[in-house]
């Protein structure tokens, strides 16, 4: 019997997404169930000597539509991010893009003085400055 060549099968799927598309359903959602609970977007916090930085990736969502609030040491984002017009009338294919409600709290090191801070966004990226409250 001749031996056929290898060929390595090749999936439609992305294995690798779908298991971590699982574990984040299981991890952050009611048996599965994402709709229903609120997602956390991903953040990236930056310390400077006088304050922090942090961006949030939030395409969609506008300076009105993302809550920010501060506490001393906690910094709570929250909001939510509704589908497009195009995601409502037509069928899905594939969809990465979390939707509804979300909801981040990042505690920090320092306090914080949440009347200077200052919040913009450009092309979806949310850019929020928290000086840190001076020390006597």
């Amino acid at each position: 019997m001749p031996e056929l060549p290898w060929k390595p099968l090749k999936l439609a799927l992305d294995p690798d997404r779908e298991i971590e598309n699982a574990f984040r359903k299981l991890i952050y959602s009611k048996w599965g169930v994402a709709e229903s609970s609120p997602w956390q977007p991903d953040v990236d916090v930056f310390e400077s000597g006088d304050s922090y930085l942090i961006e949030i990736d939030l395409p969609g969502v506008g300076l009105d539509q993302l809550h920010v609030t501060v506490d001393d040491h906690h910094v709570t984002l929250s909001g939510s991010r509704q589908s497009t017009e195009f995601g409502r009338t037509a069928q899905r294919v594939w969809m990465e893009r979390r939707q509804g409600q979300f909801f981040r709290r990042i505690s920090l090191k320092h306090a914080v003085d949440p009347s200077q801070m200052t919040h913009e966004c450009v092309e979806g990226l949310h850019h929020t400055r928290l000086p840190k409250v001076k020390s006597a």
